[in-house]
């Protein structure tokens, strides 16, 4: 499976669009090349068919708050507004266009950073290597709880959803996952979601910690920002305890969670 070689200002060391496994072994240049492409693909544009709503992260900020009602776009009689459907809620079956944005622009994220955690050795004792594995595990987590938190199942005011399916939010897929895996991976659970992130953060911050090399800039993740992202973590979590299992107690121990890397 290849890795798209994602838009970033980063030097082109294949002359093809894609990363294959073979051509990331052993060469630092490439892997280095794709670790920078990753933040590059937070402006990818065309990840479909490069309608003028495909315009990568940004895209989907805009169409969050669209949905959400943060954002109030008015066309003005134009008909400049790309982002309508997502407006009146029109076209979001799973056999529409508009909808399959979201989700492959978010996995073919994951696989870049998979490909990234995949070619390190996990007991690597360079210092630059050990630093692109935390920046990894700190984008997977950003990405996964992201993900979660779009797609989770959840009950609303005026639909209630039956219990097996409360909770659910999207399959896990990480470096180890094989095409076996791939044809059988249900949603994960809230409660799964959320320890595979934990997961993830918990190396971030061991890879960091023992690391002499830390990211230049603000373009890959630090352990400044895998400490906000526990913090997201846990109140995502606790919000859920709190709202749906309505369980005070473990509520009360997700919220104090979230404080503590808060501060």
């Amino acid at each position: 499976m290849a890795a798209p070689l994602l838009t970033g200002c980063i030097e082109e060391v294949t002359p093809t669009r894609g990363i294959l496994q073979t051509q990331l072994d052993g060469n630092k240049n490439a892997l280095e090349a794709l670790v920078w492409a990753v933040p590059g693909h937070m402006n990818k544009y065309g990840t479909l068919l490069g309608d003028h709503w495909d315009i990568g992260y940004g895209g989907l900020m805009i169409i969050r708050d669209l949905q959400t009602a943060d954002y109030v776009h008015s066309s003005l009689g134009a008909n400049y507004d790309h982002f309508w459907q997502w407006e009146e809620v029109s076209g979001m079956g799973q056999d529409y266009l508009v909808q399959q944005f979201c989700w492959n622009w978010s996995y073919n994220h994951i696989l870049a950073i998979n490909k990234i955690i995949s070619t390190i050795d996990p007991a690597t004792e360079d210092p630059d290597e050990r630093m692109m594995l935390a920046s990894a595990y700190g984008w997977r987590a950003w990405t996964y709880l992201d993900l979660g938190r779009y797609y989770e199942a959840l009950p609303t005011d005026g639909y209630a959803l039956d219990e097996l399916v409360v909770g659910l939010t999207v399959p896990i897929v990480d470096e180890n996952s094989t095409e076996e895996t791939f044809r059988k991976n249900p949603r994960a659970s809230h409660e799964d979601l959320v320890k595979f992130i934990l997961g993830d953060l918990d190396k971030a911050v061991a890879y960091f910690e023992d690391a002499s090399a830390t990211p230049e800039g603000k373009m890959l993740p630090d352990l400044g920002v895998v400490y906000g992202l526990y913090a997201r973590t846990y109140l995502w979590d606790a919000s859920f305890q709190d709202e749906i299992k309505q369980d005070a107690a473990a509520a009360a121990a997700g919220y104090a969670d979230a404080k503590k890397y808060a501060e």
